[in-house]
């Protein structure tokens, strides 16, 4: 097997790589499973499930677990051909254009940003619990404060290294999901930042950590500054941000669909395996999720949907969140555009194609050093 670097990286000095080989299997596997906190989904939402349909509950969850199945295979792929750490932003990029593509890894750092503070409420009101401190587990500023000390642990954690955050993600709860939730945003982040979607700032790799530190700060930051202010508006306006997450979410993993279909459309009809894994999958996955997306904002507007029963504009909080941080990063990628930024990222070209040899695994992209 051969080994083609087809993604050209940058020759930047200021450009280290992260450290190599920093997590093995297993450490990869308990990372995945804690980011997408499978035991904490269930334990927030399985109660409600069943409360609205009742005995219809296994088939939704299965339903709910279809497209998210069939996107993966689209992950896969696309991983295979380009490992780089912004995943959706840059393989939507190389696709759809650099305009899409700025926004798809936008709404993966705002999605972080928006949960993180969320989990590490959940994580510090039992962490009282646990302990038999009820009285400050019913304390809206005691249970911020333990929160907030959590962010800036886990990030200090995050900045030390990948290994160590692995071993503490062994032990899959709200606090490790809160960590691995860090992680994804500050690499997105990383990974615009090199391409020169975002200020360079963020591509700072830590001379002796060799993790992102600058972006990991950054990304903690800001989950705060939106952590404190919503929780003080009310605890169901934080849960309406939770609510807002199923726009992110669904859009960015469409955009994620459609970037397969897309770099492979020339590979699709070599198999019957590359026609219905690669293309038909991912096609549904992503037309499942594009529904989803459509249906959410219905479901959203619907002021009696949120928790909050509040009104912004006329419009039900969930819905404002979730669309008014996509129109914020369309701003601000124009700001940034207009600015002189990204002179280099913006003048990528889309629809770029998969090399022959990298689809039939003839031979295997080198490794993104920022990954």
């Amino acid at each position: 097997m051969t080994t083609a670097d087809i993604t050209p990286r940058p020759s930047d000095p200021q450009a280290a790589t992260l450290k190599p080989n920093a997590i093995g299997f297993l450490d990869s596997l308990v990372i995945g499973l804690a980011s997408t906190a499978p035991a904490y989904s269930l334990a927030a939402v399985i109660g409600s499930l069943v409360v609205v349909v009742g005995i219809q509950a296994p088939g939704a969850l299965l339903a709910s677990f279809v497209p998210m199945f069939l996107i993966a295979g689209a992950f896969f792929y696309m991983n295979r051909a380009d490992r780089d750490a912004g995943t959706t932003f840059s393989w939507v990029t190389r696709t759809l254009g650099p305009w899409v593509g700025w926004i798809g890894g936008w709404a993966v750092c705002m999605t972080g940003i928006l949960v993180i503070g969320s989990l590490a409420d959940v994580g510090a009101r039992y962490t009282y619990l646990v302990v038999g401190w009820d009285s400050a587990a019913g304390s809206k500023a005691a249970v911020m404060a333990l929160a907030i000390a959590y962010i800036v642990v886990l990030t200090w954690v995050c900045i030390l290294g990948t290994e160590l955050s692995a071993r503490l993600q062994n032990v899959i709860s709200a606090v490790a999901s809160t960590q691995t939730t860090i992680i994804p945003a500050s690499r997105t982040a990383l990974s615009m930042a090199r391409s020169g979607a975002f200020p360079s700032l963020l591509a700072r790799i830590h001379s002796r950590f060799r993790t992102p530190h600058v972006a990991t700060a950054t990304v903690a930051f800001l989950a705060i500054a939106w952590y404190l202010p919503a929780n003080v508006i009310s605890e169901n306006f934080l849960f309406d941000s939770l609510s807002a997450l199923a726009l992110m979410i669904a859009f960015y993993y469409t955009l994620s669909g459609v970037a397969c279909i897309v770099y492979y459309r020339r590979e699709l009809t070599k198999s019957i395996w590359n026609f219905v894994i690669i293309g038909v999958g991912p096609a549904i996955g992503a037309l499942l999720l594009g529904y989803l997306f459509v249906e959410a904002t219905r479901s959203l507007a619907d002021t009696g949907e949120s928790y909050s029963g509040q009104e912004i504009l006329g419009l039900a909080p969930p819905l404002v969140i979730g669309y008014g941080f996509l129109l914020l990063g369309v701003i601000l990628m124009v700001v940034w555009r207009v600015s002189g930024g990204g002179e280099r990222y913006f003048h990528r070209h889309a629809f770029e194609t998969v090399d022959p040899a990298v689809a039939s695994g003839a031979a295997q992209v080198a490794d993104d050093p920022t990954a």
